[in-house]
This record gives C-alpha cells, structure tokens and sequence, in this order.
C-alpha cells in the first residue's frame, strides 16, 4: 500500500527550539492546530498563536539546530519570515 502525501519532516518550535517528528506531534504540544502550522510552515500565516516553526530533515546536528533557530529568531525580530 502507498502513502499518500508527501514524506515527513520533523518541525523545530523556533521559540523554545524543540524538535517534533511530525506537524501533528508539534500541535499537539502546543494545543494549536494542524492546518494552523502547515499554514505558518507554507508562509501563509506569520505565526500560530505566537509560535513560529520551520521544517527540518531531523538529521541536523545540535549545533546546526541552534544555528537555524538563531537565524529565525533574526529574521522575526527584523519582521521577516522566510520559508526556505
């Protein structure tokens, strides 16, 4: 049987910078909704309920994740958003 979709990323939580499997873990742990992440994943929303995230291959080091989140954390406190 196929998957439908396409494969899964895990999502980094740019505020706290914790790692999740999928966007319905991240969601979950933030009590906000699927579609309200995959939106701010997709650039259509700024953030979910103040909360910014940003997909990842899950195979980042500890340093590169630190890394990323740094430059989000830029990049939002200039007012800009990117969704690489």
């Amino acid at each position: 049987m196929k998957k439908r979709g396409r494969p899964k990323k895990s999502i980094i939580c740019i505020n706290d910078g914790v790692v999740y499997r999928s966007v319905s873990e991240a969601a979950k742990a933030y009590n906000v909704t699927q579609g309200g992440v995959s939106k701010q994943l997709t650039g259509q929303r700024k953030s979910v309920k103040g909360y910014y995230f940003k997909e990842v291959s899950g195979n980042e080091s500890e340093d590169e994740l630190k890394n990323i989140r740094n430059k989000e954390i830029s990049n939002i406190l200039k007012g800009r958003v990117e969704n690489d």
